[in-house]
């Protein structure tokens, strides 16, 4: 077998598993058939199978377990990208129940960067609330956000395991949220996130930077956010512009 031949064994065999689960309407945590198994259903070899098995586990269709097989993954948690909205509100509105672990919540001196993008200047402080984010139960993603010390200090008192930040900053200092700039990028997991998230092995992490500012376009959070890849991914809109040519 050719390498061309190889390349369109794996990808059916991937296609094909996608529509053997579909078929036999399994759910997840439900178990597939083992390597051995799908090299003789599909007479192909070893490495083939394992490559159709490593392209559905990174596009979040499957789960691996060592010494116990591949499972059907959980469905992923899809947020779109066509407005301004918190992760409370994103995993609420999916029926998700959250909460969250808090790491850190304390003042810290402002990062440079962090400093430029909130508009502070070298030397002030900032409110840093760093929390792993969970959607019933499971640990999805890792935020920090770097509010202001001097318009925001007081927040080190509170308790952000199950309250919305920005709900209080709205409510408690009558702020508006009205837009906010986000990059997104992607990297593997390093041994923090791989122990925030128990997983086992590196897997893609989307890496997600957000500044949010208030109805005077004065920036007021900066949020930098870790999401586990296999399981939450952003779909985005895209209209056509009206004077394409």
């Amino acid at each position: 077998m050719n390498y061309l031949e190889a390349t369109a064994m794996y990808f059916q065999i991937k296609e094909s598993l996608k529509e053997y689960i579909k078929a036999n309407h399994l759910i997840s945590g439900d178990k597939l058939p083992s390597e051995k198994e799908l090299m003789e259903m599909y007479e192909a070899s070893r490495i083939t199978v394992r490559r159709a098995l490593e392209e559905l586990e990174h596009e979040g269709y499957i789960t691996k377990s060592q010494g116990k097989g591949t499972f059907v993954a959980n469905p992923r948690i899809q947020n779109q990208l066509s407005y301004l909205s918190s992760f409370t509100e994103d995993m609420q509105s999916r029926g998700y129940t959250t909460f969250a672990k808090v790491l850190n919540n304390k003042i810290i001196k402002a990062p440079k960067n962090i400093a430029q993008s909130l508009q502070l200047n070298a030397n002030e402080n900032v409110v840093l609330i760093e929390r792993i984010r969970y959607a019933n139960d499971k640990p999805i993603a890792l935020e920090s956000c770097y509010l202001s010390a001097e318009l925001f200090g007081d927040l080190i008192c509170e308790d952000f395991s199950t309250q919305s930040l920005n709900h209080m900053i709205e409510t408690k200092y009558n702020i508006k949220f009205s837009y906010a700039e986000q990059f997104i990028s992607t990297e593997i997991a390093k041994k923090k996130l791989m122990q925030i998230f128990s997983i086992e092995k590196p897997i893609a992490i989307l890496a997600m930077r957000r500044i949010s500012y208030d109805e005077t376009n004065r920036p007021i959070q900066y949020t930098l956010s870790y999401y586990r890849g296999d399981i939450y991914e952003y779909e985005v809109v895209l209209p056509i512009r009206n004077n394409r040519h």
